[in-house]
């Protein structure tokens, strides 16, 4: 039994797995999926025969980090037996981020490359991505015309759920930008910034803006942590500081 590929899909992940030959009466697999510090058992029935393919839709939520396959087979008496794994597939962070449907993710690693989508940025200014960070390095910006410009590309237009997060370490409480989808006229945009040193979120869905404010305020000269959670409802808004809920409200 063989592991061909591991998709993420939107309700969780297939499993494209090949029978070798052999003539043991197969009636079952069993597949553990793995993020790296939890397992959950998938048990599924099945009577594939030798040297046929097929996919398995496992409904999983979560990262995945890996997954195995054993087999459950049953003698002439009918009684089952589960087989240790027999394959297992590990994933790569690219593939591991994508089972999140994680779009981007920029390390700031003395760059902007993008870690999952090829978003890679452009820096603009005197933005230095060579400074410490909370996690290896991280991008610094003086405030004068510095920063990263990721592009436009179809996975960044979205209008649908979306989550943004990322490491702050703000020099006053003046406000900044963040992260911003900008467009022309009509498009949609999205941002996360700084106002007067409290957290901000707003949308543009092409023909009418939403401003959300809290009152979480960032501290200076402090790692901080921040997230903007719009649901998939369209409406509902999270905000999250250092992994603390601070605002769940509608727009």
């Amino acid at each position: 039994m063989n592991i061909e590929s591991v998709k993420a899909t939107d309700d969780g992940i297939d499993v494209k797995v090949k029978r070798n030959s052999g003539e043991a009466n197969l009636v079952g697999l069993n597949f553990v999926v793995s993020n790296g510090e939890n397992t959950e058992v998938f048990e599924v029935e099945t009577d594939m025969k030798e040297l046929a393919t097929q996919t398995f839709s496992l409904d999983y939520d979560g990262l995945v980090q890996s997954v195995e396959v054993a087999p459950v087979l049953a003698n002439d008496e009918g009684k089952e037996k589960v087989y240790d794994s027999i394959d297992v597939e590990e994933l790569s962070l690219e593939e591991s981020l994508t089972s999140l449907s994680v779009v981007s993710w920029w390390k700031m690693e003395g760059n902007a490359e993008d870690e999952v989508s090829g978003n890679d940025g452009e820096l603009v200014g005197d933005t230095d991505c060579s400074v410490e960070g909370v996690y290896g390095k991280a991008c610094e910006f003086d405030g004068d015309g510095d920063y990263i410009n990721v592009g436009s590309r179809d996975n960044l237009q979205i209008n649908g759920g979306v989550t943004q997060v990322g490491w702050v370490n703000m020099l006053n409480s003046d406000s900044s930008n963040l992260l911003t989808r900008e467009g022309q006229e009509y498009d949609l945009r999205y941002s996360m910034f700084i106002r007067n040193g409290t957290i901000t979120s707003q949308w543009y869905d092409g023909s009418s803006f939403s401003t959300i404010n809290t009152d979480s305020v960032v501290t200076p000269y402090s790692w901080t942590q921040v997230a903007v959670v719009r649901e998939s409802d369209g409406v509902t808004i999270k905000f999250y500081v250092n992994g603390e809920s601070v605002y769940d409200d509608v727009m």
